[in-house]
């Protein structure tokens, strides 16, 4: 990875989440579109290994622990919080 690609990673949180994979919709798309993807997920499941298939790099923790969502956040250009609307 280069250093340019490495400041172009975009945070996807809410992507493993049973919302009706809103979350997972959104990392395809922007893996699709050639994007570096990363992944903010709790715990490692089935979810985060079909993300991995996709090529997104996954990191565990949590919305409400500060210092997992440094880490996360490290390099990344763009973040977005997935979740669907309700009908």
């Amino acid at each position: 990875m280069t250093e340019k690609e490495a400041s172009n990673i975009v945070l996807v949180t809410g992507a493993t989440g049973k919302h009706g994979g809103t979350g997972a919709y959104v990392v395809h798309k922007l893996r699709e579109n050639g994007h570096l993807v990363r992944v903010l997920a709790r715990r490692k499941s089935t979810m985060t290994e079909q993300l991995e298939k996709l090529g997104a790099e996954i990191v565990l923790g949590d919305l409400h622990d500060r210092a997992s969502l440094v880490s996360a956040f490290n390099g990344v250009s763009q973040a977005t919080f997935t979740y669907p609307m309700e009908r």
